[in-house]
């Protein structure tokens, strides 16, 4: 879901110019910028806005990432962001979860492997503990059979390779 900030640019424009600013008659935007004695940035206070709308809106960029796993390239780096941003969850939005989402999309050190089967074995556990019929809880047997497919398929490309 996309977040979208309206700007009401009359507003603005009326708060700064409360008693209007004067401009020749034939306004283009060039004229213009160059009659203002303006820089032309105002600074939003995004957060007063968000609380407003009840709202609030966590922003992590590459260099977090990087700054927990220097190891990862900007790109390697931008596919954990996504990842992470695809797999949030409420109670693990902390600088610690972009670390775990990067070391479960790429493993690293000698324990990788060893980490990858815990994951493994996670699932399985989460497997047996589902109830006996998928009726008593589809969204949990859907979520957890979506995970295996994606481990499946992940396998798969990497027997593929030479």
């Amino acid at each position: 879901m996309a977040q979208k900030l309206t700007l009401n640019l009359a507003d603005i424009l009326e708060r700064k110019y409360p008693s209007g600013f004067h401009v020749p008659a034939d306004i283009d935007l060039g004229t213009f910028l160059e009659f203002a004695d303006d820089d032309w940035d105002h600074c939003l206070d995004l957060d007063a806005h968000l609380e407003a709308e009840d709202s609030v809106a966590l922003v992590w960029s590459v260099s977090d990432v990087l700054a927990r796993r220097p190891d990862l390239t900007a790109e390697q780096a931008w596919t954990v962001l996504v990842t992470a941003r695809d797999d949030f969850r409420r109670d693990e939005c902390h600088l610690d979860f972009i670390e775990a989402t990067a070391n479960g999309v790429f493993p690293v050190g000698p324990l990788a492997k060893e980490l990858l089967c815990r994951r493994v074995k996670s699932l399985l556990t989460a497997a047996e503990n589902l109830p006996d019929s998928g009726l008593t809880d589809p969204g949990g047997f859907s979520s957890l059979a979506s995970r295996i497919e994606d481990l499946e398929k992940t396998i798969a490309a990497k027997g593929d390779e030479p």
